[in-house]
C-alpha cells in the first residue's frame, strides 16, 4: 500500500509472513518501491533448499526457484554490467565450449564470472593465476603442460575434469545443478539457497 505523504514524500506499507530484506534505495517513484517489494515476495513463499545432492531429487526445486526468481533493485546496475562482460567473452566461451563437444558459452561464461569476474588471466577452476597450477582446490591443475597457461587450455582443463565434455543434457535444471556443483552443496545443510546460484537475486 503507498500513503502519500505530500510533495515528493510517500510511504511504503508492506506485510509479509516471515522476515524479509530489502537494500534502501532512492526513488521518487512510488511504483518502483511497489515493484521492488512485489519482486520479494516470491521467495518468501519458497521451502528452504532441500539437503540432497541427488538431481532427481532436485530438479522441481531448480524450476521453482528459478521460475520465482527476481534481480533485486538495488543491484540492478551490477547485473547489467556482468551481463555486458558476459556477451563481451562470447566468442571465446563458444570456441571453448564448440571444441568440448557443445558445452553451451554461456555456461561457461557465468562460471568464468563467479570464480574469477570474467578476469581472463585466472584459472576457470577457481580463480588462482593462470601464471601457475592451481594452489586452492582443485589443486595442480592443469596436470598437463606448463605455466603460464593460456585461458583456453586452462578452461577445457576445467570443464573436461567435470566432465562437461560428455553431457547432452543443457537444461536450466542441468545447468543450475552442475553451476551448485562446481562451488559445492554446503549451503543446503544449512537451509539456505547457494549465493553462487541467487546472490542479486530475491532469494
Amino acid at each position: 500500500q503507498v500513503v502519500p505523504q505530500g510533495g515528493n514524500m510517500f510511504t511504503v506499507i508492506a506485510t509479509f509472513d516471515q522476515p524479509v530484506h530489502l537494500s534502501p534505495f532512492a526513488t521518487q517513484d512510488p511504483a518502483e518501491v511497489t515493484a521492488a517489494v512485489a519482486a520479494i515476495a516470491p521467495s518468501t513463499a519458497m521451502p528452504p533448499p532441500r539437503n540432497s545432492t541427488a538431481f532427481a531429487e532436485l530438479s522441481g526445486e531448480y524450476l521453482a526457484y528459478f521460475e520465482s526468481c527476481a534481480i533485486r533493485p538495488d543491484k540492478r546496475l551490477l547485473v547489467d554490467a556482468r551481463l555486458q562482460k558476459l556477451r563481451a567473452g562470447e566468442a571465446i566461451y563458444r570456441a571453448v565450449g564448440n571444441a568440448l563437444g557443445g558445452v553451451p558459452w554461456f555456461f561457461i561464461g557465468i562460471i568464468h564470472s563467479l570464480e574469477s569476474n570474467f578476469h581472463f588471466g585466472k584459472h576457470l577452476h577457481n580463480g588462482d593465476p593462470l601464471t601457475q597450477r592451481t594452489v586452492r582446490v582443485p589443486a595442480g591443475r592443469p596436470v598437463q603442460g606448463d605455466p603460464p597457461f593460456s585461458w583456453e587450455a586452462s578452461a577445457k582443463d576445467a570443464l573436461r575434469m567435470k566432465g562437461f565434455d560428455q553431457q547432452s543434457d543443457w537444461s536450466t535444471a542441468r545447468m543450475l545443478y552442475r553451476w551448485e556443483a562446481y562451488n559445492g552443496f554446503g549451503y543446503r545443510p544449512r537451509g539456505v539457497p547457494s549465493a553462487y546460484l541467487w546472490s542479486f537475486s530475491t532469494h
